[in-house]
């Protein structure tokens, strides 16, 4: 890890709507039930996650 960089990017407006949709649409599952029982501890994994059942969803 010690070659390792970490690049910021900022996050746009679409990206923050985007967001919350996915939330909107998927906040009858939370964040504990995820981690526990879907075995997903960091938090980029639950958000993907949100954001394919979103699509899912709207699909």
């Amino acid at each position: 890890m010690e070659n390792e960089t970490t690049k910021v990017v900022k996050e746009t407006s679409a990206r923050r709507c985007w967001v919350l949709l996915c939330w909107l649409l998927t906040w009858w599952i939370p964040s504990i039930f995820l981690k526990w029982f879907g075995r997903m501890k960091c938090e980029d994994v639950r958000q993907a996650w949100r954001e394919k059942s979103a699509l899912n969803i709207i699909i």
